[in-house]
Parts: C-alpha cells; structure tokens; sequence
C-alpha cells in the first residue's frame, strides 16, 4: 500500500480465513484488526478497500485461479466496542476514501461501520 508519504510498505492482514461456501467451492475472509490512533490506519484502509473493490464480487465466469472473497473486513476496539468496516460495501469504501484525517475512529464509529459479529 502506499503510504501518506507517498512511500511503499507491504500490507499484510492478520487473519486470512479459508471456508467452504455453500456451493462447495473455497472462499477467502480478510481480517485486519488495527488501531485507529496509528499513523498507518487511513492508508491500510484505502489499500484494504481498492484490494476489496478489484478482487471482490463474483466473477463473471468460474476461474481456477480466483477464490471468491467472503468478507473483506477491517476492525477497531471503539470505546470497548469491536467495530468492523465491511470493505465489500460500496458505501464503505467510498466513506473510507473520503476520509481526511489521522486518528480513524471516526469512521468506525459511524453508520458505516458496525459491531463485529
């Protein structure tokens, strides 16, 4: 992802979840816990949301090579709260993209994001 300093860091979510999906095929979760106060907070967002928006959805056709994401999910401890931002919503990603600040709580705090189930 790039950084706020236009420099280049690699974006690593914690938990990659495997599951089978109804139609028996495999499917991917991203899971990304991260503090909202880091200075990285708003960039791995943006990266978590273009990564969502670019691989997310159904393909057209079955391909071999891509496994449908499930969930595309990044969480935050809001006032003893664990709140998720669903990165597969349109309406979150651009919210995420139009965010100007440095401390991230905002975001989850809002309509936009929602207790973590």
């Amino acid at each position: 992802y790039q950084r706020d300093d236009d420099t280049w860091a690699s974006l690593q979510v914690d938990f990659v979840i495997v599951s089978r999906r109804d139609d028996g095929r495999l499917g991917v979760s991203l899971i990304d816990p991260h503090g909202t106060f880091l200075a990285d907070s708003r960039a791995k967002l943006r990266a978590l949301a273009d990564y969502a928006e670019q691989f997310g959805g159904e393909p057209a056709e079955p391909h071999p090579d891509r496994t449908p994401l499930v969930r595309v999910e990044a969480l935050a401890d809001i006032g003893g709260t664990i709140r998720a931002l669903d990165l597969l919503d349109p309406a979150v990603r651009t919210a995420v993209r139009a965010f100007d600040g440095g401390d991230t709580r905002g975001l989850y705090a809002s309509s936009h994001g929602r207790d973590y189930r």
